[in-house]
């Protein structure tokens, strides 16, 4: 069984593989992936607790509170983890973080401007870590062997800018008017048409 759970105004982070799938550590299935910064308290954050709590009861039914205590400080068994855990990372700290993967094999995720018509490209350099986003996500539980509580990713819609975790501040034309085009400017013979 998984939960579906729709987040809101969420900061994004660690999209390097949101377009172009890749392995962890260089091991395993290729994988698209994002990381929702969610803060507590807001109904993303309650929405998620919910989810998790019931994909642990339905499969482990009066051991899901042991299992979660199990998998809560293990990034290889819990997708969900207190931010704070990872002071050196931005945007981090104060909020917690759920790491969300599809497989390559399963499509790439659909990622869309705030017209959800609109698909963004990796190119567009409109969806960067610091954004803010809502996304789409299936959470569900996974026993034996590789037991945990796991994320699938579905979506990922841009809602508004947001201080960037790189530093860099998202391309832009802000501050530069238009000139229009000058016939009298001299080219010489580097016409290019």
């Amino acid at each position: 069984m998984s939960i579906k759970v729709i987040i809101r105004d969420a900061r994004i982070a660690y999209i390097q593989s949101l377009w172009t799938p890749g392995q962890y550590e260089g091991k395993g299935e290729y994988r698209y992936q994002a990381t929702f910064l969610v803060p507590p308290g807001s109904k993303s954050f309650k929405d998620i607790n919910a989810a998790i709590v019931g994909v642990a009861e339905e499969l482990w039914k009066a051991k899901w509170k042991n299992k979660l205590e199990e998998f809560k400080h293990n990034p290889q068994k819990m997708c969900w983890f207190d931010g704070d855990k990872k002071p050196d990372s931005a945007g981090f700290p104060g909020n917690w973080a759920l790491r969300a993967t599809r497989k390559q094999k399963d499509g790439p995720p659909a990622v869309v401007g705030r017209n959800r018509d609109m698909p963004i490209l990796e190119s567009d350099g409109k969806l960067y870590a610091g954004c803010y986003v809502n996304g789409t996500v299936d959470i569900w539980a996974q026993s034996g062997t590789n037991a945990g509580i796991r994320c699938s990713l579905i979506n990922v819609q841009y809602v508004k800018d947001g201080e960037s975790f790189g530093g860099a501040a998202p391309a832009n034309l802000d501050g530069l008017e238009d000139l229009g085009f000058d016939p009298d400017e001299e080219y010489g013979d580097d016409i290019p048409f």
